[in-house]
């Protein structure tokens, strides 16, 4: 598809007259391509991080954004779960403990992104005035190992935690196929086991991804992806988003469907706050609620990396609103 520059344009003529677009669906030909210089720009899902880390390392001159799209993260149940230490605050705070989240991140991201400390990502404009509210639970194999026994579990002749009665400590962790979350739950899994948690892994199958019941019930934790991590995921967090009996399990958002009106009335007063301070400040409370209480166990973030070429100028970016802005300059 060819674009020519519109000159009546209410901002302006565009400064590149031209612009070709190419759908190129094959990876490795996209690679080839701006490896060759014969494109300029690479939008969207085209290329993978592991693909782009390569490009960026035989690409002089030419940038690689990395704009944080996307949580890797796991909902505990908090309705009924299976067991029911699930629910117990202190239980999920240890889990965390026991996961190295940085080795992940180094691992499974090529060091591009961060810890998911939080729903809202570091690249956001309100996180600088949130960020002293996140409550973080960071890598501490002790500390997990202390908390476990301080609610009861004690390792057996196997390693394997047990309670009082001599029942094994055991977990199902779902997840769906999707690669990344495939290495993330077995990663996950790995840690946990190191502790003397025993896990149960399990793959969602295709089948049942759309059946609302069974993907709402699940009995302890869930691997989930999840889209455009932010200040919009606030209102999942709300009681009236939890998938029930009582709505047919036709509502959603509330993966993990926790229920707290001091909760639901915070975030009631965040979509009725207009000025900006007032609003973050809400946020700050929600946000403080969420990791204080690891509603989430935030992994890290995800990237889809964008590729710009060295003849780009600097307004260049992740997205095409300022594209009459758009300069060559080689």
């Amino acid at each position: 598809m060819m674009f020519s520059a519109f000159p009546s344009y209410t901002l302006g003529q565009p400064k590149i007259d031209t612009i070709e677009i190419r759908i190129i669906s094959d990876p490795n030909l996209m690679v080839a391509n701006l490896i060759a210089g014969n494109v300029d720009l690479a939008l969207g899902r085209t290329v993978s991080l592991e693909q782009a880390v390569e490009v960026a390392g035989r690409w002089p001159g030419g940038r690689m954004e990395r704009p944080l799209n996307g949580l890797i993260l796991i909902y505990p149940q908090l309705l009924n779960p299976t067991p029911a230490i699930v629910a117990d605050t202190r239980f999920r705070r240890a889990l965390l403990n026991a996961i190295d989240r940085q080795a992940l991140v180094d691992v499974l991201q090529y060091g591009q992104t961060s810890i998911g400390h939080s729903f809202e990502p570091p690249d956001q404009p309100e996180y600088s005035a949130i960020e002293n509210q996140i409550v973080r639970f960071d890598y501490d194999e002790r500390k997990a190992r202390e908390s476990l026994a301080s609610l009861g579990y004690a390792p057996g002749a196997d390693g394997s935690l047990r309670d009082g009665t001599g029942q094994p400590l055991r977990l199902e962790l779902r997840s769906s196929n999707v690669d990344i979350n495939q290495k993330s739950m077995y990663s996950v899994a790995d840690y946990w086991g190191r502790v003397g948690i025993g896990v149960d892994t399990t793959t969602i199958p295709p089948e049942r991804i759309r059946d609302q019941e069974y993907v709402a019930t699940f009995p302890a934790l869930n691997m989930f992806r999840g889209t455009s991590p932010g200040a919009s995921w606030v209102r999942n967090w709300h009681g009236s988003r939890a998938s029930l009996p009582e709505n047919n399990f036709q509502v959603s958002g509330n993966n993990s469907r926790y229920r707290n009106p001091d909760l639901d009335a915070l975030i009631d007063r965040y979509f009725a706050t207009i000025p900006t301070p007032d609003r973050n400040g809400v946020l700050g409370q929600i946000v403080h609620h969420v990791t204080d209480q690891a509603l989430m166990l935030g992994l890290f973030f995800n990237t889809d990396p964008v590729m710009i070429g060295s003849r780009l100028g600097p307004e260049v970016g992740i997205t095409t609103w300022n594209v009459e802005r758009w300069t060559v300059v080689g």
